[in-house]
């Protein structure tokens, strides 16, 4: 009992540290900094509440060409459409992989294991605020007595992209920014 108490509270401060990493909010334009924007959809059919939350880890190459996590950023579901990273310097990243954690006593029929590998590039510049070209869509739903989530990850179409930099143009602050 312990242990299972232990664990969720774990899992829910895992979560609520994870969704500091993104946000919906521009810092003030910069020349030093950079910005990456990362496309989401969420669809939850079911009458519960979401029993898992994904995160993906970004990496980047070490002196040694060593991948090395630098940061992992929660995909809260619901609300916004997007999430906006800050927290990283001008570079070359990739979305390594896609990490989960079930909550809300669920468990999960396959373990997280090492996540899912996934291997998308991007390169974020000085002054520029960088959307990564692919949409990122959790979905729930009812299974008879149960609860079946999955993830897909598809290409960001123009038209899609045009809404979002749209929706980003309404921000404090993004106007400021170079959008690419």
């Amino acid at each position: 009992m312990i242990k299972d108490i232990t664990a969720a509270l774990a899992a829910i401060f895992l979560v609520l540290g994870l969704s500091a990493c993104a946000n919906q909010q521009f810092p003030a334009a910069s020349a030093e900094k950079s910005v990456l924007v990362i496309s989401k959809e969420d669809t939850n059919s079911s009458l519960e509440e979401w029993t898992k939350r994904y995160i993906l880890v970004i990496s980047m190459e070490d002196e040694s060409g060593n991948l090395v996590d630098v940061e992992k950023v929660g995909l809260s579901p619901g609300g916004s459409s997007f999430e906006v990273v800050t927290g990283l310097a001008p570079g070359i990243y990739e979305i390594s992989r896609l990490e989960w954690v079930g909550t809300k006593g669920w468990r999960s029929s396959h373990g997280v294991g090492d996540g899912y590998p996934l291997g998308i590039p991007f390169e974020l510049e000085d002054g520029k605020a960088t959307i990564v070209p692919y949409v990122f869509h959790s979905v729930q739903e009812s299974a008879g007595s149960g609860i079946r989530t999955w993830f897909d990850i598809n290409p960001l179409k123009y038209e899609d992209k045009q809404t979002l930099v749209g929706e980003l143009k309404s921000l404090p602050n993004a106007a400021q920014w170079a959008i690419k």
